[in-house]
């Protein structure tokens, strides 16, 4: 019990120190330049264009300002929030919103994905276990902490955007 409860306490910690990280960059969000500040809260504007890419391919967005509202709609209101700890590489953070759209975060605080949910959670978790196996890695999947603070500051960007449409 004691050794869950060490994890349980180390993976908040991960999780908050990970928020704290993008909360930064999205407090700098500037909604006079949003596709600008968009790419910034991601790893990198490669992986940006890659996802939005991916997107307009299947339909899921019109465009990047339709890929940025439902990232925010995501973050604002996400139901779920769960921790990925995988023993080499990026740990990722997902905020699923009601199974309908996700957005990921490494361990880092960058979005590395925002998607359309396609299968359910545990079809998602046990498809990340079967490639964590495969790729001689330990994959410990946690229940997140939800974060009041990410939710308002999403919320207040997503509110100020849609002022400005």
């Amino acid at each position: 019990m004691e050794k869950y409860q060490r994890n349980a306490e180390e993976i908040v910690e991960k999780q908050r120190k990970a928020e704290e990280e993008f909360l930064k960059v999205l407090k700098e969000f500037d909604v006079e330049k949003p596709e600008e500040s968009f790419k910034k809260l991601w790893v990198d504007e490669k992986t940006y264009l890659q996802h939005l890419r991916k997107r307009l391919k299947f339909e899921e967005v019109k465009n990047w300002k339709d890929y940025l509202v439902k990232t925010f709609e995501a973050l604002a209101d996400y139901t779920d929030v769960y921790y990925e700890q995988y023993s080499n590489s990026w740990d990722r953070i997902y905020y699923d919103r009601k199974h309908k759209w996700m957005v990921v975060l490494t361990e880092h605080g960058h979005i590395i994905s925002s998607m359309k949910v396609k299968e359910t959670l545990k079809e998602t978790f046990e498809r990340h276990l079967r490639s964590a196996e495969a790729g001689k890695q330990r994959l410990t999947i946690y229940k997140g902490k939800n974060n009041e603070k990410l939710k308002a500051e999403a919320k207040r960007r997503l509110e100020i955007l849609r002022r400005g449409e």
